[in-house]
């Protein structure tokens, strides 16, 4: 006897989408964090164009779109000299441009998505352990009231992030090195168009409503830029 069909630990950006869409397919599952409350920092911004078209299916894209802004290009400097600059472009058969969402609003996002299946997150819930059996995987958790748990699943989906404990356990490498730098991401305001990029100021929706859905509110199709002073945070 299992206790869920699935146990996912983490819920950042992919443990949301892997809860959201198998609640959507009628999956029983658990989805556990560490954290109490989501990080109130930007972290990841750029959202793909494929990403849009898939919460497009997944029926969440109008929520995101509403909060989103378009993401034209990018300029890069070293030592206040510009190295680089990028133009974002794409066929005109592409529904959606590239947009930037912070990713605390893209989890707020998928956790109001998640809900509308009877699904939260348990917050101040840490895996500690699993032991994996032919019919499924017997879970070691604490709870937010340091109560020890054991919970049975048919699957266990690890998207703890870079310090997994699935993935440790499981003896599976994280390939890369730690860079001896330290970097920073800035997040600007602006007035106007950027110089140099076309089209700042459009919504991330290209040419009007989706194919998908022709009723999208007019806020998603297009949501000028906010008009502030310049200036840095």
């Amino acid at each position: 006897m299992v206790d869920t069909d699935v146990l996912i630990v983490g819920a950042g950006p992919v443990g949301l989408t892997a809860a959201a869409e198998l609640r959507r397919q009628g999956v029983a599952c658990r989805l556990i964090d560490r954290l109490l409350a989501r990080l109130p920092y930007a972290k990841a911004v750029g959202v793909q164009p494929r990403t849009l078209e898939i919460w497009d299916r997944m029926g969440m894209v109008r929520a995101a779109l509403e909060v989103a802004v378009p993401l034209r290009g990018q300029l890069m400097y070293a030592d206040g000299v510009e190295q680089a600059r990028i133009e974002l472009r794409l066929p005109p058969e592409v529904p959606y441009v590239f947009a930037a969402l912070p990713q605390y609003e893209t989890e707020r996002i998928l956790e109001e998505h998640l809900a509308r299946f009877g699904t939260g997150i348990e917050r101040g819930t840490e895996l500690v352990g699993f032991t994996q059996h032919e019919d499924g995987v017997v879970s070691r958790i604490v709870t937010a009231s340091g109560t020890q748990q054991e919970l049975r699943s048919r699957f266990l989906i690890g998207c703890d992030g870079a310090h997994s404990t699935v993935r440790k356990q499981l003896g599976l490498a994280f390939e890369g090195v730690r860079l001896p730098r330290s970097t920073c991401s800035p997040m600007w305001r602006w007035t106007g168009a950027f110089p140099g990029l076309r089209g700042a100021g459009r919504a991330p929706r290209r040419r009007g409503p989706c194919r998908r859905c022709p009723g999208l509110h007019p806020a998603a199709r297009r949501s000028p830029l906010p008009h502030v002073d310049a200036g840095t945070r």
